[in-house]
């Protein structure tokens, strides 16, 4: 077995492998799993909780983190 048997093989593997992948993608039991995910750019965040920032939780935040209203 020579170098080019062995890249022949690689080539025949990766083309069924792909063939398997474009047939489980395509197949009808994947189809509700697909369209539930392309939705998910379209669902509304749950909105964020108000959490009161005191003086001394900002002041120990860093300073990426810190309210635009900060001022040291």
């Amino acid at each position: 077995m020579d170098v080019n048997d062995f890249r022949n093989l690689v080539t025949l593997l990766s083309f069924v492998l792909f063939g398997g992948i474009v047939k489980w993608a395509w197949s009808r039991r994947n189809q509700a799993g697909f369209d539930e995910a392309e939705m998910l750019p379209f669902l509304e965040d749950a909105p964020a909780t108000s959490i009161p920032v005191t003086r001394t939780a900002a002041a120990s935040a860093p300073a990426s983190t810190r309210p635009e209203n900060w001022h040291e």
